[in-house]
């Protein structure tokens, strides 16, 4: 047990004389004070329609003398004003309670805090409380105020005579809070020799409600008085006291209490830490989206996935969605042909965008023993990439340390794979709907893995229309899919009357680091969007040079923002009319998003996936 006594007063170096009219001393309190002026003088001035642009500041008053080093109690907001029966004033300036409640209210100092006024006159002048109880009625927390002078020491107020405290839900008669701020204990008060005792019966009256502030430039008051009450003043307590307060009662100085403190526990507890797995971060484009989130309805449920594990070295996971599930409606998530209700009747419509042609996904993963089998499918070839690869790692460090635990080798040399011949027998496979051979899941799984090592085109991109395409097929506002692996030019050219594809890319990989050029002298080369890329269609324009361009934003996730697609619309016409005279690049062997009969791809994959 610690024992805290008074034993004797501070020694007089701390307490600097003072006048009788509640002035503060020390040149850093009359600095806070000044400030916390300032600040509630600016919200007057922008609250008040008649204060004016100048700003009422508290000038320096005699009472400033050195010794002082802490400005005002810690936890109350203090303020210098000067009060009267009818109101406030602020520098000479008039000041309604109501009004000075807002302008605290406003300040950003004040922060929720008990409100400690040193007033001037002193609070016990006549006709001052209902003020006072009338600020903190507006204001929604208690004001503080002293009959008498007023001393700041270390984060406390000391007075000559009493704090007195108006709350909220109070009377126009104050509450006595002792001679010290923050209170240290519980305020004793007994009577005097006259033998006079308080009735019993006294109620405060009902509280007063917050005045109601309709104007959006007005203050709110707290609902509950009670929140806005700092817990330096809960500790405040003592019997509830009549209207002759004065001169029935005197309030003695109080002591310091004894305070208990607890023995910590200092012995040590084995503490058991729950085990989990952490997810691995990888690019997927396989999830399903919906194409006009402000349109779809909560009712409807996505397809749920399966995961399948196929036995050998081979195990794929399969993201199961059939064909019919995405042509048939679905109204909750176990809901497969029959109305939710189970009556019978015609099923809702179900969006275009929940229908189209299948398409097999993968996703970017590579095991252990893909090298031996990228050698036997790729043959000769695979030595011939590997040594292009080593060379590409050599000249350019950094793909090692990309993001991703995949193999580096075998992906890369699967993309180098994909541009010499191997990749229209993949994306062929991709695009047919059904399940591919292990082959082509290892030749996908690998390129999606590599693609990720390489540097991303955060830009426009380009490609030609395949010959006799009619681009009126592309909505603006649509969300199409492609299934294949797609490879773009980094310049879009202006020869040749063909349409072209202007794409605004996120996540397109450059190809040049690994040595593929877009033809002779050219320094911007091609790169390519990874199986499964989702864009959206901005419109279809005239170019430059009279030829019908689609443009297109990439989607990596399924929020659609309007603003971004006019922006992104912009920037794709200003790098049209910015290319430079060279040839159109090579035109895609199929119609982006498009499947066979000019069938749109569904948003999600068919059944299986890799």
């Amino acid at each position: 047990m610690l024992a805290l006594r008074q034993r004797a007063p501070l020694p007089s170096s701390w307490k600097v004389s003072q006048p009788a009219q509640g002035e503060p001393v020390g040149k850093h309190v009359a600095r806070y004070l000044r400030q916390a002026s300032q600040a509630v003088g600016a919200a007057v001035a922008r609250i008040l329609p008649d204060a004016g642009a100048r700003v009422p500041v508290l000038g320096p008053g005699p009472w400033e003398a050195p010794g002082s080093v802490t400005p005002g109690p810690a936890g109350w907001f203090a303020l210098a004003v000067e009060a009267g029966r009818s109101g406030f004033r602020l520098d000479g300036r008039p000041v309604a309670a109501a009004d000075l409640a807002r302008a605290i209210w406003h300040c950003p100092r004040w922060r929720g805090r008990p409100v400690l006024l040193v007033t001037q006159p002193s609070a016990s002048a006549d006709g001052v409380g209902p003020v006072l109880h009338q600020l903190a009625a507006d204001l929604g927390a208690p004001v503080y105020a002293s009959d008498s002078g007023i001393r700041f020491t270390f984060g406390r107020a000391s007075a000559n005579g009493l704090f007195w405290c108006w709350r909220p839900g109070g009377g126009d008669e104050p509450e006595p809070a002792g001679n010290v701020l923050p209170p240290l204990g519980p305020v004793r008060v007994r009577p005097t020799p006259t033998g006079r005792v308080p009735g019993r019966n006294h109620q405060p009256p009902s509280p007063v409600p917050s005045p109601a502030t309709p104007d959006p430039g007005t203050a709110p008051s707290p609902a509950d008085p009670a929140e806005a009450t700092s817990p330096a003043a809960a500790l405040e307590s003592g019997p509830e006291l009549p209207s002759p307060v004065e001169a029935a009662f005197e309030v003695h100085s109080l002591a310091l209490p004894v305070i208990e403190l607890p023995r910590p526990d200092l012995s040590v507890q084995r503490m058991v830490l729950t085990e989990f797995d952490v997810p691995g971060l990888e690019l997927d484009t396989c999830r399903p989206l919906i194409a006009d989130p402000d349109a779809a309805s909560p009712t409807v449920s996505v397809p749920a996935a399966a995961t399948l594990t196929a036995s050998g070295p081979a195990a794929a996971t399969l993201t199961a969605v059939t064909a019919e599930a995405t042509d048939a409606p679905t109204t909750g998530p176990g809901s497969t042909d029959a109305p939710a209700n189970g009556a019978g009747g015609d099923p809702p419509p179900v969006s275009p965008a929940n229908r189209g042609a299948a398409w097999f996904g993968v996703r970017a993963r590579t095991d252990e023993a893909d090298r031996e089998r990228l050698r036997t499918v790729l043959g000769w070839k695979f030595q011939a990439h590997c040594r292009t690869v080593a060379r590409a790692l050599s000249m350019h460090p950094g793909l090692r340390s990309a993001v991703g635990a995949h193999d580096v080798m075998a992906g890369l040399v699967t993309v180098l794979a994909l541009l010499d011949g191997v990749g229209e027998r993949v994306n062929d496979a991709l695009r047919g709907g059904g399940t591919p051979d292990e082959d082509v899941q290892l030749l996908a799984r690998c390129a999606r893995a590599g693609l990720e090592q390489l540097p991303a085109v955060g830009g426009p991109v380009f490609a030609t229309v395949p010959a006799g395409l009619d681009v009126g097929r592309y909505r603006a506002g649509d969300l199409v899919v492609e299934p294949a692996f797609t490879t773009v030019s980094c310049h879009g050219g202006t020869e040749g009357d063909a349409g072209r594809y202007a794409i605004w890319s996120a996540t397109a990989r450059r190809l040049d680091q690994l040595g593929i050029a877009d033809g002779p002298g050219v320094r911007a080369g091609r790169a390519m969007f990874a199986a499964g890329s989702r864009f959206a269609v901005l419109g279809v324009d005239e170019g430059p040079d009279g030829a019908p361009y689609v443009l297109l934003r990439e989607v990596v996730s399924g929020h659609r923002d309007g603003a971004l697609d006019e922006r992104v619309a912009g920037k794709l016409r200003g790098a049209l009319a910015a290319q430079p005279q060279r040839a159109a690049p090579a035109p895609l062997p199929w119609p982006l998003g498009f499947a066979a009969g000019d069938r749109p791809f569904a948003l999600e994959p068919g059944p299986g996936g890799a």
